[in-house]
C-alpha cells in the first residue's frame, strides 16, 4: 500500500512531518483526493514549492490542486536512477561522473547548463546514450538552474531527501500492523517536536560566538536561529575569499573567487552583483538569496566593499528567525475559531503554547531561586 508523507522544513532547517497518508492506488484521482484532504487539514495553507519523484499521475494531480506551486522532481531520485543506468560508464570513462555532477550543480543559468551538457557529451562521446537523452529531455523538471529564482528552503538537498527516505522505510515496515504504524508515526512526530523545542530554547538563550567581528554578523546573530546562524557564519567566512572589481560605482560589481582547497562548492569563478545603497538592495547573479533565503557570500563581499555594514532588513527572511512561527500559529488559531471543532481548537492551542511552556521550564530549571518562583 503506497505511503505518502508530507515533509517540510522548519526555522531550524530541520525536516518536519506535516502529515502522512496511505493510499490504495497511485491513480490521479487518488492523489487529487489526498492533496485536497491535506489542504483542508492544513486550513487551506498551500505549499509554494513541491518536490516529488517522477510519478506522472502525481504530476497531473499537483497541477490540478496546487496550480500556483512550483513543482520540481527530486534530483536525488534522478541521480540514483542515473547511477543504475550509467554505472558502467562511471567506471569506464574517467571523470564522467564528476563532469555530470558539475554540469548539474554548478550551472547558474539555463544557458550554462545546456552548453555544459553538450560539452560533456562531446568530451565523453555519449551523444547517443539513451538514458542521458531522457534526462536532458526532462531537464526543466529537475535541473537546479531552472529553479534558481525560487525559494526552496533547503528542501532540495540530497541529505534531506535521504532523511525523508529513511523515515519512509520506518513507516512502511511490513512487519507492523496498522495500529503499530500509527504509533510509530506518532513517536516520530513527538520526537520532531521535542527536537524543535530544544532548538527553540537553545536559540533563544545561547549567545553565538562572533568570529569575524563584522557588524553584519552581530545583526544576524540577534535574529537567526542557531543552526541558520552557523550556516551564515560559513557564508561570511567564504565572503573573505572573493575579490571585487568595480564595473559601475555603487551600482554593479564583479566578485571573483580565489581558489581555496576547503571551498569546493562554487558554481563559477565570477559573479555579478547589483547594489543600491539608498534602498538597501543587493542582488547576485548566483541567486543565492532567492534560492536559499540567505544572502550569498558574493553579495556580502560587495556590501562590505561599499561600506554597507548592517544586514539589510529586507534580506532577513522570517523563515530563518528565532521565533518566526508565533504569528503564523496565532493566525492559524484565530482562523480555526470559526471553522474548527473544539478538539481541533484545543490541539492548535497546545501547539502554540508548547514552545512557550518549554522556555519557561528551561528558565525555571537554571537555579533554586527560579525553581521556587515557578
Amino acid at each position: 500500500m503506497p505511503v505518502a508523507p508530507f515533509i517540510g522544513v522548519n526555522h531550524h532547517r530541520m525536516s518536519i512531518n506535516f502529515g502522512i497518508a496511505m493510499l490504495r492506488s497511485e491513480e490521479t484521482t487518488s492523489f487529487v483526493w489526498l492533496f485536497q484532504t491535506w489542504v483542508k487539514a492544513m486550513y487551506d495553507k498551500r505549499p509554494q514549492v513541491i518536490i516529488t519523484d517522477q510519478d506522472a499521475a502525481m504530476r497531473i494531480a499537483i497541477k490540478e490542486v496546487f496550480s500556483n506551486a512550483v513543482h520540481r522532481c527530486c534530483q536525488c531520485h534522478i541521480i540514483r536512477k542515473a547511477r543504475e543506468h550509467l554505472g558502467v560508464l562511471y567506471n569506464k570513462k574517467e571523470g564522467f561522473e564528476d563532469d555530470l555532477k558539475r554540469v548539474i550543480n554548478r550551472s547558474l543559468t539555463v544557458r550554462d547548463f545546456k552548453e555544459g551538457w553538450m560539452s560533456m557529451l562531446k568530451k565523453h562521446k555519449l551523444r547517443n546514450n539513451q538514458h542521458l537523452k531522457n534526462m536532458y529531455e526532462k531537464r526543466s523538471e529537475w535541473v537546479p538552474a531552472y529553479f534558481r529564482g525560487t525559494f526552496f528552503a533547503d528542501m532540495s538537498t540530497t541529505q534531506r531527501s535521504e532523511s525523508a527516505n529513511s523515515s519512509l522505510k520506518i513507516w512502511t515496515n511490513n512487519h507492523k500492523s496498522m495500529y503499530q504504524l500509527v504509533l510509530s508515526v506518532e513517536k516520530i512526530v513527538d520526537n520532531i517536536w521535542e527536537k524543535e523545542n530544544d532548538e527553540d530554547i537553545t536559540s533563544m538563550n545561547a549567545v553565538p560566538k562572533l568570529s569575524i567581528f563584522y557588524q553584519i554578523e552581530k545583526d544576524a546573530s540577534q535574529v537567526y536561529t542557531r543552526k541558520v546562524m552557523k550556516l551564515f557564519k560559513k557564508i561570511l567566512k567564504e565572503s573573505q575569499l572573493g575579490e571585487v572589481d568595480e564595473i559601475e560605482k555603487d551600482v554593479l560589481y564583479q566578485v571573483t573567487i580565489k581558489e581555496h582547497p576547503d571551498i569546493k562548492n562554487w558554481f563559477m569563478e565570477s559573479y555579478m552583483v547589483d547594489i543600491n545603497k539608498s534602498e538597501d538592495m543587493v542582488s547576485c547573479s548566483c541567486k543565492g538569496y532567492e534560492f536559499e533565503g540567505l544572502l550569498c557570500s558574493h553579495a556580502i563581499k560587495v556590501i562590505h566593499h561599499v561600506n554597507m555594514f548592517h544586514l539589510p532588513n529586507r534580506y532577513i527572511m522570517k523563515r530563518w528567525c528565532k521565533d518566526p512561527n508565533v504569528c503564523a500559529k496565532r493566525s492559524l488559531l484565530e482562523r480555526s475559531m470559526d471553522i474548527g471543532s473544539t478538539q481541533e481548537q484545543g490541539s492548535l492551542r497546545i501547539a502554540t503554547l508548547k514552545p512557550r511552556v518549554m522556555k519557561v521550564l528551561d528558565k525555571a530549571s537554571k537555579s533554586s531561586e527560579a525553581f521556587n518562583k515557578f
